[in-house]
């Protein structure tokens, strides 16, 4: 009887520690996993996935789950992260339409104001030259942060009448302090007066 017994409780034990590794511990795992993915915890991979019975089977998909989850959070993530860069982008174009567009528009006035006044033939070109500066750059900066056209990809052309010699006039006023600064020389040859094409000389400038 002592025999039997002994006997009947090893095989107990073996059957118990069977069912443990074969139904009670992948239970408990996939019970883990379970829990890891409704908490939001996705970094773990889910174990069991190479068995080939129910628990690999429910294993794997956990897993698909699991992947599915990570990819929804990562395309909000990038989403999020492409609103904001976007409004971030709106309040910047905003706050430099009015800290460009204000002085560029004083020194036209001012310009304009000082040009009426002017007897001088000397201050009336450099006024002038300062004021056609002034505009040129104001007409670049409307451009620049028309935020309409940028994002379309496409900026209108304003097509005129032109005289080419004027507008090389107009380029070499405005940078001539910037050339004569390091004591360099700009000069254009073969300059063609009296000749006219259409453009949108803004731009051209």
């Amino acid at each position: 009887l002592l025999l039997a017994a002994l006997l009947l409780a090893g095989v107990l034990s073996a059957g118990h520690l069977a069912l443990r590794r074969t139904l009670i511990e992948p239970r408990r795992a996939l019970e883990d996993a379970t829990g890891d993915l409704i908490s939001g915890r996705y970094e773990q991979d889910i174990p069991l996935q190479n068995r080939a019975d129910e628990f690999g089977a429910i294993a794997r998909f956990l897993e698909t789950f699991r992947e599915l989850a990570r990819a929804r959070i990562e395309a909000e993530v990038a989403r999020q992260t492409a609103e904001n860069a976007s409004l971030s982008k709106s309040q910047f174009i905003a706050n430099m339409s009015h800290e460009l567009r204000t002085p560029l528009n004083a020194i036209i006035g001012y310009s304009e104001i000082m040009l009426e006044d002017c007897d001088d033939p000397a201050n009336t070109r450099d006024l002038e030259r300062v004021l056609a500066a002034a505009r040129h750059l104001l007409g670049l900066i409307n451009d620049i942060l028309d935020l309409s056209k940028v994002e379309a990809g496409r900026m209108a052309l304003n097509i005129e009448e032109i005289e080419p010699a004027g507008v090389v006039d107009d380029v070499l006023a405005a940078i001539a302090p910037a050339v004569t600064k390091n004591g360099s020389q700009l000069v254009v040859e073969n300059l063609a007066r009296n000749s006219h094409f259409g453009t949108d000389v803004l731009k051209l400038r």
